[in-house]
């Protein structure tokens, strides 16, 4: 079995009923091989075979009439997940699907989509993985000691002591924790020389991005520039979410920390990826909408699919999978997911280094009820930006 076989989680083939309209490509629905797939064309052939099996998963494309399927399976509390495609907002859908994707779908999206509605972490597939990586492609593992602090930091009755006393175990997560604790977004004007201080100044949270970005960022050969580059990223986007969401959204700031991990590991194996990322930003290109035609995944499906293989939880591995992906649902709130959206839209504007307001649509702001704080949240992450010291 190669080596990120792994990063699949084993489970039983899930059938999967899909409903398209006349005219609706069908290719991403069949390149999907760990899933058991009947495709349908029209609303009328949708309820009928539904009429007479049962299916998992339903997506219907809203030209189909889905709306309509998807909606008489939510009237008829059917467990079936449901899965609406749209190729406009439509935030009149919330309320009868459980995930709505923009056309045109790739088949990677919807293989984390699938993933998601079948109780998983909403990673892409092994094979996937190793056609991209190589199957012989080391997979980085976290220390042992840094599982054990995670764990540490997860228990409400854990001493500040006693996770000191597991960073010193570990002299090379010690010296990780220590150079991210005096990076710029701490922004301390005396230096933290000792791990006691460190933990004092930065609390429980500040020790366990310290801790994350600093192990994360130390398991990967690629060349200081780049690294440092990737670093200062994520610590950018650990300080917008931090605005948005305050101190209570551990789940989404762990992703905005790990959001890059996936671009690490493809610098470190994939051929020629330097290349596209310094051709997506001559050609004015979103980096995950090149990975997408060049290689059929992007680099947060790839992050999302290592921290899945670490064993975060689900609910970061979600925030850093969907980041780019289809608007999270306004009904569910101001959700992990919708903040790691927010972040990482907010983070394209400051690499596109223009205002992009179709990534913010007005109806989905309002629903949300955060439109009049998009203002503030933007000029924040400009600022921030702007006094971030050049790497």
């Amino acid at each position: 079995m190669p080596v990120l076989a792994r990063c699949w989680r084993s489970r039983p083939l899930v059938n999967v009923l899909v409903v398209l309209g006349a005219d609706d490509p069908e290719a991403s629905f069949k390149d999907l091989p760990e899933w058991e797939v009947t495709i349908v064309r029209g609303a009328a052939a949708g309820r009928d075979i539904l009429a007479n099996a049962d299916f998992a998963v339903v997506i219907s494309a809203i030209e189909a009439g889905g709306d309509g399927v998807l909606a008489e399976l939510r009237l008829d509390r059917n467990p079936t997940v449901r899965v609406l495609i749209v190729k406009d907002e439509c935030f009149d859908c919330v309320e009868i699907a459980h995930h709505v994707l923009q056309a045109p779908v790739d088949s990677a999206t919807l293989e984390m989509t699938l993933d998601l509605a079948a109780g998983g972490a909403g990673t892409i597939g092994a094979e996937r993985l190793a056609t991209l990586l190589g199957a012989k492609a080391p997979l980085p593992r976290l220390p042992a000691s840094f599982t054990k602090l995670l764990t540490a930091l997860d228990d409400e009755t854990s001493q500040m002591r006693a996770i000191v006393k597991i960073l010193e175990g570990d002299p090379g997560l010690a010296a990780a924790t220590l150079k991210v604790a005096n990076s710029a977004y701490f922004g301390f004007r005396q230096k933290v020389t000792t791990l006691t201080q460190a933990a004092r100044i930065l609390g429980l949270n500040g020790i366990r991005s310290a801790a994350l970005g600093g192990q994360v960022f130390s398991m990967f050969a690629i060349d200081e520039g780049t690294l440092s580059d990737l670093q200062q990223d994520s610590l950018l986007s650990l300080q917008i979410v931090r605005k948005i969401a305050g101190a209570h959204a551990e789940p989404a700031a762990t992703a905005a920390l790990l959001h890059d991990v996936g671009q690490l590991m493809m610098h470190a194996h994939v051929p020629n990826y330097r290349r596209l990322v310094t051709r997506a930003r001559l050609l004015r290109k979103h980096l995950h909408e090149a990975e997408i035609e060049t290689l059929g995944i992007t680099h947060v499906q790839l992050g999302a699919a290592l921290l899945a293989e670490w064993n975060l939880p689900n609910s970061v591995v979600q925030a850093l999978g969907f980041s780019h992906t289809a608007l999270p649902l306004p009904a569910r709130g101001l959700d992990d997911r919708a903040v790691s959206y927010l972040t990482a839209s907010l983070m394209l504007e400051l690499k596109a280094e223009r205002e992009m307001p179709e990534l913010f649509p007005l109806p989905w702001l309002e629903r949300l009820g955060i439109q009049n704080e998009m203002t503030e949240w933007r000029d924040y992450a400009g600022e921030i930006c702007m006094l971030w010291p050049a790497a």
